[in-house]
């Protein structure tokens, strides 16, 4: 069985995009942490790890439905319980929305 990291590197889809220039020459971490910061700073916006782009991919799949398998592939996850367990925040609100679907099946299926 491959790890997460190896099975990322086997998935033609993943690439190592984080990893290369534009001249083929592998890029530092601390230049592309750098240049992020430079941008999300430029933007007013507030910090965030470069990594949170990542939790936010996966949430933003989940949360539109995408199946969980089919998430785990671009995400490079070898097993999919990191995939469930680790990026998929919930927000509020989508957490009370599938409150409410719950308390409408229960109402429906006392009714019967």
């Amino acid at each position: 069985m491959q790890t997460g990291r190896i099975a990322a590197k086997s998935r033609p889809f993943m690439g190592n995009f984080s990893q290369s220039g534009l001249i083929g020459k592998p890029l530092k971490q601390m230049y592309i942490k750098t240049k992020f910061n430079a941008v999300i700073s430029a933007a007013g916006l507030n910090s965030i790890r470069f990594h949170d782009l990542r939790h936010t991919f996966a949430t933003l799949l989940y949360m539109a439905g995408v199946d969980v398998m089919a998430a785990r592939d671009p995400l490079g996850h070898a097993n999919i319980g990191t995939t469930l367990s680790i990026y998929t925040h919930l927000s509020q609100k989508y957490k009370e929305k599938n409150i409410e679907k719950l308390n409408e099946y229960l109402e429906k299926i006392s009714n019967l």
